[in-house]
Parts: structure tokens; C-alpha cells; sequence
């Protein structure tokens, strides 16, 4: 099979925008190309702005979501190209090839591993597969960014099995079957032999459009959870901001749609600035270049950097931790230093994304966070640490009172632990991507390694002087 004239990489207006996909030639339309990719990829680059090869990509399916991750393009002006054929069954351990662009397009060789079910909105599982790449993949093959869309392909039969959605690591990851198309495009029902769906099944794909990412929420005095971003992210933010609050209890997370209701008015900058300069325990800042043009992050991001410089003079360490930068795009924030260690979550599912953010606001409250809707005013005054430097729990009168002060240095050293281990993580991290670079990214790599290697031997002094 000569798979770059069936494989193909989705960009933005110019070839070498970021992010990217892929995508892979279904069905012939007309003098176009039917092409299947996945829905986060058409949400990160944009419905308005996909190109292929040159040419404008038009979305034709209904909207997908976090775990319905397909969706269907038309693009015109290439025809004569050959496409795929798709099989609805799988087996595993069956031996595959995955085609994709990351950035180079290249061939990788694999397997499948179990089929699973994941949750979809509707209430129905839908097919996935475990994937893997063999063991004596060379040094260059690997799953990186730019693989989602990829088709897993059986050589035996040359037929598409599953799509590519995520990846863990560079060796293996979870691919979509592709017998769940026809819930985002009916027609795909004819691609897979299979009778073309009821009527009935449209309002599955349908349920996507509503829910979760427009409901109201109920203000809170504080929230647990910020984000603020560009617009150009909503979706990818959103999803993670969907995941984080399905562990902490709705309410607990603010996102702007959710709380329009309260933004609405001329005073809407006054109260942004209030909600991430003070009435949140985590502000996560969602690093990309526009966010750092454009008028309301601009307004935003003054109220984190003055809660920053507070935190700077704080005698409580964990101030520092109450503001998380994420990468979801490409480009720098005046006031984020290169030397800042920002997770790129772009390739991460949300619910990795919403661990890491948990796992922070764990950090800078010294104890896990229970569920928002579930706390009384009380134990959440319990949760909150105090700008002021004082042992929060100093300020809650229950009957627990006498044991604050040997629990509050339990909770101390339980955060100290968890930061050390993250940051060792990311250090180990840092090494090997500092021996794969070359140049300026071998330096930066090795910059963030020692940057990281300090904060380390601080954190070991802490806990070796039981601090």
C-alpha cells in the first residue's frame, strides 16, 4: 500500500502550523476526499481551519466528544486518491501498522492488545483497543505528536481496525473502533457492510452539544479550581475542566461558560480578577501565545501575577503552588519564564490532564481534596490554607481542635512527599529529553534539569529536618 496517497496531515492554514493530525481517506464524494480523523484534533486546530495537502477540510459529522473521539472531513480537490477499507472486528494480539505524521509521516509496526469499553454519554460503552508498538521498534519509531487520526491497519487483510486517539508515552496508547463511526456519520454504516442506523441512534451524537459544557452552575464562595485561558483552547480546556470537576463535585471548578450568568454585567473584569487574584485555591494558566494578546487573559493574568508575588513573600510554601501553568498551544506569556517547568497536557487524555491538576491542589492544601458538593462550610474553611502564613486549622472550631497541630504536620510533610515525587518524575523526564535534543533544546532540557535537581535538595532538606 502506498500510504501517503491515503494517509494525510491536518493542519492549520499554513502546512507547518501546529498542532496537527491525521487523518485517512474513507470514501470518494463527488470530485472530494471523505476523510476520517478525531474529534480533539478538529477541536484543537479549529472546525474553520483545517487544511489538507493545501485544501480546506470541511467538518460533515456531528459533533463527537471525550470519548467519542471521530469525526468525518470533506475535502475537495483530491480526487483519484485510493481509499481505505474499513473492518469492524479485531483480535488480539493481531499484528498492525499504524501511519501517521509526528512530525515526519512514518510507518510503525505493532499489535493490538485488549478491546475494552469506555463510557459514552449516552449510557452505551463504546469499542476501543490497547495498542502497542513492537519491542524492537527503532530508536525513531515512535507514537508522538501528530498521531491522532492515525489508522491502525491489519496488513493480513489491508483493513482499518481502529483510529488512534491517545498515546502513553511513545510506545503504546488507545485507539477508537472504527465500528463506532456511524454515531458521529450514519452514512459510515455503509463503509463497514453493516445496515445504515435508525433515526433513533442521531440524538447519540447529538447529546455532545449540550450537558456538561453549557450548564449552569451554582456559585460557590470558593472554588477550588481556575482556569484561565484563550478562547482559541475552550474545547481542550474544557474538557479537562470537565474532568477535573468530575472528581471534585460540580460547583467546585470555574470556567467562564458555566458562571455566565454571574460575569454578566460591566463589571465582569473586576470579578475575574476577584476569582483568580482570591476566591480560588488552584488558578491554572493555560499557556499558548494568544493568551498573552488578548484583552480579558491580559486582565486575568494581572490578578495571578499579583497573587504570585504574594505568594513570594508568604511564610507558607504552599502559597507558590496555588498557580499552575499547562501548556495547550504553541508560544510564550510575558511573566512565564523559560525556566518555568509548564506539562504540555496537548497529548495527554483529560483525565491524566485533570491528575495532575488534582495532584497539585493536593500539594498546596496538604491533604486530599474531598468532593466539593459533599463538604460542610466548615470542613472546607478546614481545606483552605490562609494567605496570612497561620496553620489553617488553627481557625476551624470543632472538636478536632487539639489535634491540629500534629495533623497539620502530618499534612505538611504528606505534601512535601507528594511534590518531591512529582518533581524527580519531571527531573527524570528532563535527563533523557536533554540526551534525545541536540542545540538549544538540548540546553533548555538541561536548564529544566537543573532547575528541577534544586528545587529536589530543597524539598530533601525540608523533610530531612522534618520541617
Amino acid at each position: 500500500m502506498d500510504w501517503q496517497q491515503t494517509v494525510f496531515r491536518i493542519t492549520g492554514p499554513t502546512s507547518t502550523d501546529k498542532p496537527q493530525g491525521t487523518g485517512f481517506a474513507v470514501a470518494h464524494d463527488g470530485d472530494a476526499l471523505l476523510l476520517v480523523t478525531c474529534w480533539h484534533v478538529v477541536e484543537t486546530i479549529g472546525p474553520e481551519r483545517l487544511y489538507i495537502k493545501g485544501q480546506r477540510g470541511e467538518l460533515i459529522s456531528d459533533p463527537g466528544g471525550q470519548s467519542l473521539d471521530l469525526a468525518i472531513l470533506r475535502v475537495p480537490g483530491l480526487p483519484g486518491l485510493q481509499p481505505l477499507s474499513l473492518a469492524p472486528q479485531g483480535v488480539e494480539g493481531l499484528p498492525v501498522r499504524i501511519y501517521g505524521f509526528g512530525p515526519e509521516g512514518r510507518r510503525l509496526n505493532g499489535r493490538l492488545g485488549q478491546r475494552t469499553a469506555w463510557a459514552h454519554a449516552a449510557g452505551e460503552d463504546l469499542a476501543y483497543w490497547d495498542y502497542y508498538l513492537n519491542d524492537q521498534a527503532g530508536a525513531f519509531e515512535r507514537i508522538k505528536n501528530g498521531y491522532s487520526g492515525s489508522p491502525i491497519y491489519d496488513p493480513a487483510k489491508e483493513q482499518v481496525v481502529a483510529v488512534v486517539t491517545h498515546r502513553v508515552g511513545e510506545d503504546k496508547g488507545f485507539a477508537i473502533s472504527v465500528a463506532e463511526l456511524p454515531r458521529v456519520y450514519p452514512e459510515a454504516a455503509a463503509w463497514l457492510g453493516a445496515p445504515m442506523p435508525q433515526p433513533d441512534t442521531k440524538p447519540v451524537a447529538q447529546a455532545f452539544k449540550v450537558g456538561a459544557k453549557t450548564a449552569v452552575r451554582k456559585l460557590p464562595e470558593t472554588f477550588l479550581v481556575a482556569f484561565s485561558f484563550a478562547g482559541e483552547q475552550r474545547e481542550l480546556v474544557r474538557r479537562i475542566a470537565e474532568a477535573v470537576e468530575a472528581r471534585l463535585g460540580q460547583g467546585s471548578v470555574f470556567l467562564d461558560a458555566w458562571f455566565e450568568h454571574y460575569l454578566a454585567g460591566a463589571d465582569a473584569d473586576l470579578k475575574l480578577q476577584a476569582i483568580y487574584g482570591k476566591r480560588s485555591e488552584l488558578v491554572v494558566v493555560c499557556v499558548a501565545e494568544r493568551y498573552g494578546e488578548k484583552p480579558w487573559t491580559l486582565t486575568e493574568h494581572e490578578a495571578i501575577r499579583a497573587r504570585l508575588m504574594q505568594a513570594r513573600a508568604s511564610n507558607d510554601e504552599r502559597d507558590r503552588d496555588r498557580i499552575l501553568p499547562i501548556r495547550v498551544g504553541d508560544g510564550d506569556v510575558a511573566g512565564i519564564h523559560f525556566n518555568a517547568i509548564v506539562p504540555d497536557v496537548r497529548d495527554r487524555t483529560p483525565e491524566a490532564a485533570a491528575d495532575l491538576i488534582v495532584a497539585r491542589l493536593e500539594l498546596a492544601s496538604g491533604e486530599p481534596p474531598s468532593s466539593h458538593e459533599a463538604q460542610s462550610e466548615t470542613t472546607r474553611d478546614y481545606i483552605s490554607v490562609p494567605r496570612d502564613g497561620t496553620d489553617p486549622a488553627a481557625r476551624v472550631e470543632t472538636p478536632r481542635a487539639a489535634e491540629t497541630a500534629p495533623r497539620g504536620n502530618e499534612r505538611r510533610r504528606w505534601g512535601l512527599e507528594q511534590q518531591l515525587s512529582l518533581l524527580t518524575a519531571q527531573w527524570e523526564a528532563a535527563l533523557v529529553e536533554g540526551a534525545l535534543q541536540s542545540g538549544a533544546a538540548r540546553v533548555r532540557a538541561e536548564q529544566e534539569a537543573a532547575a528541577l535537581a534544586q528545587r529536589i535538595d530543597e524539598i530533601e532538606r525540608q523533610l530531612a529536618g522534618e520541617v
